[in-house]
């Protein structure tokens, strides 16, 4: 269920990018700059340093995380495609 209801925001998503997007571009040619992007890397580290650090709390067999995720990939992509 929970795949179906992201697969379904990430299909409506898609224009709201998409209008963001263009929204930027007319923002620099009109001179206006955003302030304090981060960069791919801090995003990338603080991830990885977020999951690492609550990964232990869910005891969790591999089998069931394989399940779930499969499960979710399963429900995204009907959420996706029924969307």
């Amino acid at each position: 269920m929970d795949g179906y209801i992201f697969g379904f925001i990430a299909k409506k998503s898609v224009l709201a990018v998409i209008l963001l997007l263009i929204a930027l571009i007319i923002g620099i040619f009109l001179g206006m700059v955003l302030i304090g992007v981060p960069s791919l890397a801090t995003i990338i580290s603080f991830t990885t340093h977020y999951l690492s650090n609550f990964a232990p709390i869910f005891h969790l067999g591999s089998n069931t995380v394989i399940l779930f995720v499969l499960i979710f990939i399963i429900g995204l992509a009907l959420g996706i495609w029924k969307s």
